[in-house]
C-alpha cells in the first residue's frame, strides 16, 4: 500500500517543475500573455483604434482552430486525486490560477516556507486594480484561501474551505512588493484553523488579515483512481 504523502512531497510538487525555469516554453508563453494582458488594460491614450485593431487581428490569427471545451480541465489525468496515497497535484504543470507561473491569469504568488509560516511574495498590477491604485479585494481573499490551506496542510490538517473571514485594514496598493504569511493554529477533530496576514514589504504594514476554517469531508471528494 502506498504511503500517505508528506507535506514536503506535496509542497515540492506544487512549487517546482520544469515550468519553474524562466526559459521553459510553457512558462514563456504565460509570461508573454501576462505582459500582453497588462498592456491591454493600462490606460494608454497614445494608442489609437487602428493599433488595437491590428493587434486584435494578429492575435485572432494565432488562435485558428477549435478551442477546448468550456469544462476542459487544466489537470493531467495522472494528477487527479490518489485516494491510496491521499495525494493531489494542483500545480504539477505550473497552471494553478494563483501560484502557477505557467498560467497567464495568475499574478503569480511565489510560495515558500520558513520556520514560522507558509508565505508568498507577489506584486499586483493594473489587471488586479479595483479602485484607483488599489488591489480589488476579491483577489486578496482568493490568495488568503490558498495560503491558509497550505498552512493547515503543512501541520497535518486536512479538508476544504468551510469559512474564510477577511479583515481589510487599509487599501492594498498595486505595483508594490507584498507578502502573504499564513500560520496554522489548531486542529479540532475534522476541523483545522489558520490565520494569515498580507504585508507591505517596504514598511511591514499589514493591509489585510484573514482567518480560515477547513473541514475534512465525511465522504471523499473523489472516487479512488
Amino acid at each position: 500500500m502506498a504511503e500517505r504523502e508528506t507535506f514536503d512531497d506535496f509542497f515540492n510538487a506544487v512549487t517546482g517543475g520544469t515550468w519553474a525555469d524562466p526559459a521553459d516554453p510553457h512558462r514563456r508563453v504565460a509570461d508573454a500573455l501576462r505582459r500582453l494582458s497588462h498592456r491591454s488594460v493600462v490606460y494608454q491614450p497614445d494608442r489609437g483604434v487602428d493599433e488595437w485593431t491590428t493587434l486584435a487581428e494578429r492575435l485572432e490569427d494565432l488562435l485558428e482552430g477549435a478551442d477546448p471545451e468550456v469544462n476542459a480541465s487544466r489537470y493531467d489525468p495522472a494528477d487527479y486525486f490518489d485516494a491510496v496515497a491521499d495525494r493531489v497535484r494542483p500545480n504539477s504543470r505550473g497552471t494553478h490560477p494563483l501560484m502557477g507561473v505557467a498560467n497567464a491569469i495568475s499574478p503569480p504568488l511565489l510560495v515558500g516556507v520558513d520556520d514560522d509560516c507558509v508565505y508568498a511574495d507577489v506584486i499586483y498590477d493594473a489587471r488586479h486594480e479595483g479602485l484607483f491604485g488599489f488591489v480589488q479585494g476579491g483577489f486578496i481573499a482568493a490568495a488568503f484561501d490558498l495560503m491558509l490551506g497550505q498552512a493547515v496542510a503543512r501541520r497535518g490538517g486536512r479538508g476544504v474551505t468551510a469559512s474564510l473571514t477577511v479583515n481589510f485594514r487599509v487599501p492594498t496598493p498595486i505595483g508594490q512588493p507584498l507578502q502573504y504569511r499564513a500560520q496554522h493554529e489548531r486542529v479540532d477533530g475534522r476541523k483545522s484553523y489558520g490565520r494569515a496576514q498580507l504585508i507591505r514589504r517596504a514598511d511591514g504594514g499589514v493591509t489585510a488579515e484573514a482567518e480560515g476554517l477547513f473541514v475534512a469531508p465525511r465522504q471523499p471528494l473523489y472516487e479512488e483512481n
